[in-house]
């Protein structure tokens, strides 16, 4: 049960950094570039070729793709082995008398 309690946050800890990845993008929308931080250039690095050879321009792709590749792996391991699901003894078999 703790193994499915730690696949859950570590899968909430993904959504909350995507979620505030999408915010940091909103917000750059409503600033000039000399207002942004380092992410929220990567993030809007399309729309602004002075910054295309920033060495953290592709950050922002880097840290999506990798928290998708994540999250896809732990539900592809989470759907392929059901055995988290079922427990055929009980927890404290090991002290009953």
């Amino acid at each position: 049960m703790h193994w499915l309690a730690a696949i859950f946050e570590l899968k909430l800890g993904i959504n909350r950094a995507l979620e505030c990845q999408r915010e940091q993008g909103a917000v750059a929308d409503t600033l000039k570039a000399s207002e942004m931080n380092r992410l929220q250039l990567s993030i809007n690095s399309a729309r602004m070729p002075n910054h295309a050879r920033d060495s953290t321009v592709r950050a922002s792709n880097f840290m999506v793709s990798t928290l998708n590749a994540l999250d896809a792996y732990i539900q592809s391991h989470v759907e392929a082995d059901n055995t988290w699901m079922v427990s055929t003894k009980p927890c404290f078999e090991e002290y009953a008398d």
